[in-house]
């Protein structure tokens, strides 16, 4: 006789290998969606690896933002996020609080997302967070390489949707539809070394949900990434070489940066 005891929580997150998502066998398509499925019901995180986007264009994202925020504030100022109604531009330090209750988090920020005219229906219906992106002068190259990344980011989170399909046993294309005018924001994130005037729970980002359909996150070797099980655990959420945590959002778990 095999006594049933309740399975126990997840106590670490999972790495899944993306690499057979390229195939053109179904099957083998359809078994990476089933450790998408086991992964989002029982922790709601998961790295990836094998992804596709080419660590020398993640590498040189990091650079990118490395110096943009190391620009002067006035310069970085000049696009501040409160000139846009479209949510996109620059976050000073403090300008955002993640947990309610808590102090503001101690980060710098800066918003893009798709880049769209004046004369997209979608920004002409005042349409939240679809419009034109605010754009650093001193970088001449900044747009290009901001672009490119975004690129290869979006067509790896259209690809994660078909697999989300998949993992539910829906036709691959399932949400295809609702994904012809996605809504998609970029946000390069500094966290500051925290200070020792900090006050009682003041973080890097507080405590929180992601809103949308899911959050890719790329992060470098510096770490503090922690998220919440069902238990309520922290379970720390380090760099790993070459992969992206990804959220399905929609659950009650936490994602909170400790930097």
């Amino acid at each position: 006789m095999v006594i049933y005891t309740p399975p126990s929580v997840a106590k670490d997150i999972p790495v899944i290998d993306l690499a057979e998502s390229f195939s053109h066998d179904i099957e083998k398509r359809k078994a990476v969606a089933w450790e998408i499925h086991k992964a989002a019901r029982q922790t709601g995180f998961f790295y990836i690896k094998n992804h596709g986007v080419p660590v020398e264009l993640q590498k040189a994202y990091f650079d990118l933002a490395k110096e943009y925020f190391a620009s002067p504030m006035d310069e970085k100022m000049q696009i501040s996020s409160k000139n846009s109604v479209y949510l996109r531009g620059y976050e000073p330090i403090a300008a955002q609080t993640l947990d309610e209750g808590s102090p503001p988090d101690l980060k710098e920020g800066f918003l893009l997302g798709r880049d769209l005219t004046e004369s997209h229906p979608y920004v002409k219906n005042k349409t939240p967070y679809h419009g034109p992106n605010q754009w650093p002068e001193g970088n001449p190259h900044f747009r290009q390489q901001a672009e490119d990344y975004m690129r290869h980011m979006e067509l790896l989170g259209r690809k994660l949707v078909r697999l989300l399909a998949l993992s539910l046993e829906l036709p691959e294309d399932f949400f295809d539809e609702g994904l012809k005018e996605p809504m998609i924001i970029s946000r390069m994130l500094y966290y500051p070394s925290q200070p020792k005037d900090a006050q009682v729970n003041q973080l890097g980002a507080g405590a929180h949900t992601d809103w949308g359909l899911i959050t890719l996150l790329l992060q470098d070797a510096v770490g503090g990434l922690e998220v919440r099980n069902v238990d309520g655990e922290w379970l720390k959420a380090p760099c790993i070489e070459n992969t992206a945590l990804l959220q399905i959002v929609g659950g009650d778990k936490l994602i909170i940066p400790f930097c």
